[in-house]
């Protein structure tokens, strides 16, 4: 895709057997389905872009191909289903990141073939969800929030945060 693109439409590559892409460094939105049922196994999403959008690079169940995400600073938004289905086991998400749709990583491999993906941040900031988890079912992520205590701070290790169906534990 060439540079000077700021959107991606709705469904603008929707079925195409992509195997590779390089989004351009103007881009600042993905629409919802824009690369759904692709083939691609690794995305690097530039600094430029701010929203994802439900089911971007949703990729059919049939072909578990996407292994890596690379999300950089800059990404605000990540809508449902955004990364569905596929290889991933660890993401790490940008502090700029304000809200992630706890399903936007639903139907991968996951960290231990566990089926949950690990997704690692230092943002201190919470982020905000569009939905919960049921408590009956599975959920597909878990948020882990590293950083480093402050100077002052007694404890030696590293506080750890974890979001699960049950909510968010120490």
């Amino acid at each position: 895709l060439h540079e000077g693109i700021v959107s991606i439409g709705q469904n603008a590559f929707n079925g195409c057997p992509l195997k590779t892409l390089t989004l351009p460094g103007t881009l600042k939105t993905v629409a919802r389905g824009a690369f759904y049922y692709h083939q691609l196994s690794e995305i690097t999403i530039p600094a430029s872009v701010e929203t994802i959008g439900d089911a971007a690079f949703e990729c059919t169940p049939k072909a578990l191909n996407l292994a890596k995400v690379t999300l950089n600073e800059g990404l605000r938004n990540i809508g449902k289903y955004a990364f569905r289905n596929g290889r991933l086991s660890e993401v790490t998400l940008p502090n700029s990141l304000e809200r992630l749709d706890p399903e936007a990583f639903l139907g991968h491999v996951g960290y231990q073939e566990s089926g949950v993906v690990r997704l690692y941040t230092e943002n201190k900031t919470p982020l905000s969800y569009t939905v919960n988890f049921p408590a009956s079912s599975p959920h597909s992520i878990q948020l882990i929030t590293v950083y480093l205590p402050p100077e002052d701070f007694p404890y030696n290790g590293t506080p750890l945060h974890c979001l699960s169906a049950s909510g968010l534990s120490k």
